[in-house]
């Protein structure tokens, strides 16, 4: 005898048929071919739905109803039924069988009823007929017309148990489809009228965006507004501060400044036009991070397009959206150099005029008072009666300080310098003339650049200190007026301006034009009409089974 077990094995038969049948009931089964189907090969049968033990092959075989089948139903207590003309016939199952189990009995007609035409009014009766002779007690729990009603009231069961779920459900797929049709819109009646109102709900967005009314809050970057004020707060203001007040200015160019103002003269004072010519220097750096503050506010304005709310109207029309994009792009643009020239201004303000008399511009009069002590011209008369011992000291005194702009240069600390008319001379380069021969012959005529080869005298590194704190002083000043007037302009100029001009620009080149171009601006995508279509379709469906309640009776 051979044997077949549930091990995959190499043999290659296409031909193969089951040959379990509905007599199967016991285990090993040998069928009619010799072959012993053990239980492990049926089971594998069944789950692979209708494929070979053997070749993995679909199989031409019928339904597969064992005894052991329908006692594995009766225990479960499902519904199964049997027919007369089953290779099983319900004769030879058990009345114990039968009544324990949910089987409905029903007489199906034979081929032979088929070809001879037998009607179904007497195939019922036949049915009626063989039940109540072969199973009177369990008759009327039998037979197609119990079938039909056990059926109906099973499926009556199954819906009103699945009716909340399936009401949910629906709910849901008509909030999609509505939400689906509502972002397609509606199909166009009046084009004048949708295009301007297409044309206030972008401007409306755009400038919620800037303001930060937006429904729709980004949060996962800064845009619109706040992406502004970044700029303005955090960008631009770190960019100044980096810039220090004494980058790229060495103390051999101011002194060079210095020397270069005082002429071909000994000068008693700093000259005031080496602080100016300096300064200036300085502030002209804060030019470039200005215009660059402008320029990063523009694309933030370009990119806000992007993100203005009205995504729909701009995948619906697509022309529409490029030519939105376009006007608003021109407009930026063209206030882009006006916002340049204004910035580039406020810096040519700041270079017109220094104002040593700036109510902030403290460190001159500190300079000038600390270093001084409240003496002028006028007293430096009484000063040469004094002894020498006296102007010594006072020499002493001054020597390691600060000169200022506006004060008379003290008398030197240099005992060996020679003196007219019991005064220092006040000349910085009185201790380079007065050096040995050596040290004169270094000086080309015309260089200067003997200061690099030689050690600066105290005149000398006073007045540089001077200098130095006075540019500081005022840079200082400046930069902060720089960093509130700069996003000032900028706002006024191109945010602001863009803000108030922006509908009426979109009013005046896409709104008041021809019907013509009208048409052209609100031609739908083809693909948008046809998906709005399907979506009505499919919410119509939804609406009809939606408007069944879960008491209505359904007869069949």
């Amino acid at each position: 005898m051979k044997e077949i077990s549930s091990s995959p094995i190499s043999q290659q038969d296409h031909d193969f048929i089951c040959p379990i049948t509905l007599d199967v009931c016991r285990e090993p089964v040998l069928a009619s071919d010799g072959y012993v189907y053990e239980r492990a090969a049926i089971i594998q049968w069944i789950e692979q739905q209708g494929t070979s033990p053997l070749t993995r092959l679909p199989l031409n075989v019928k339904d597969l109803r064992s005894k052991d089948h329908i006692k594995q139903l009766c225990q479960s207590n499902s519904l199964i039924y049997s027919c007369e003309n089953s290779i099983v016939s319900i004769a030879s199952l058990s009345m114990s069988q039968l009544e324990g189990c949910s089987i409905i009995g029903v007489v199906n007609r034979s081929q032979e009823d088929i070809h001879k035409k037998k009607p179904i009014d007497d195939a019922l009766r036949y049915e009626s007929v063989f039940l109540q002779k072969t199973y009177p007690s369990i008759a009327n729990r039998n037979g197609t017309s119990f079938l039909a009603k056990t059926l109906n009231r099973l499926l009556m069961y199954h819906i009103r148990d699945c009716l909340p779920s399936l009401k949910t459900r629906i709910n849901q797929m008509v909030s999609h489809f509505q939400t689906l049709i509502n972002s397609f819109g509606e199909p166009i009646e009046d084009k004048g009228r949708l295009l301007l109102q297409i044309i206030t709900k972008f401007a409306s967005n755009y400038c919620a965006t800037i303001e930060g009314t937006a429904k729709n809050i980004e949060v996962s970057e800064l845009c619109g507004g706040a992406r502004i004020c970044y700029i303005f707060h955090e960008t631009f203001a770190h960019a100044l501060d980096s810039i220090h007040p004494l980058d790229n200015l060495s103390t051999f160019d101011i002194l060079t400044a210095i020397r270069n103002a005082t002429g071909s003269k000994p000068a008693l004072f700093v000259p005031e036009i080496s602080f100016e010519l300096l300064v200036k220097r300085q502030i002209k750096r804060l030019e470039d991070p200005s215009l660059r503050c402008v320029e990063l506010v523009h694309e933030e304005l370009q990119r806000i397009i992007q993100h203005c709310g009205a995504q729909q109207e701009f995948i619906r029309f697509p022309r529409l959206h490029e030519k939105i994009v376009d006007v608003v792009t021109h407009l930026l643009r063209r206030r882009l150099p006006e916002t340049n020239r204004m910035v580039e201004n406020l810096v040519g303000i700041e270079l017109a005029y220094i104002n040593t008399k700036h109510p902030d511009f403290h460190e001159a009069t500190v300079i000038h008072r600390a270093l001084t002590g409240g003496n002028n011209i006028a007293n430096t008369n009484q000063t040469q009666h004094k002894s020498k011992h006296d102007d010594r000291n006072n020499d002493q005194s001054t020597s390691g300080k600060s000169s200022s702009i506006n004060r008379t240069l003290t008398q030197r600390n240099d005992g060996n310098e020679p003196q007219a008319n019991g005064v220092h001379s006040s000349s910085y380069l009185s201790n380079a003339t007065l050096t040995s021969p050596a040290t004169m012959s270094m000086a080309p005529l015309g260089d200067g650049t003997t200061i690099n080869e030689r050690k600066l005298s105290s005149r000398e590194k006073c007045d540089c200190e001077v200098i130095e704190r006075l540019i500081r002083s005022y840079f200082l000043i400046v930069r902060k007026n720089i960093q509130d007037s700069v996003p000032k302009a900028i706002m006024h100029f191109l945010v602001n301006f863009v803000k108030d001009q922006l509908q009426s620009e979109l009013v005046a080149l896409l709104y008041k034009t021809s019907v013509n171009e009208h048409d052209e601006l609100l031609n739908e995508s083809s693909h948008i009409a046809q998906r709005r279509k399907d979506a009505q379709e499919m919410l119509d469906v939804i609406l009809i089974i939606f408007s069944f309640d879960k008491t209505d009776v359904f007869v069949f």
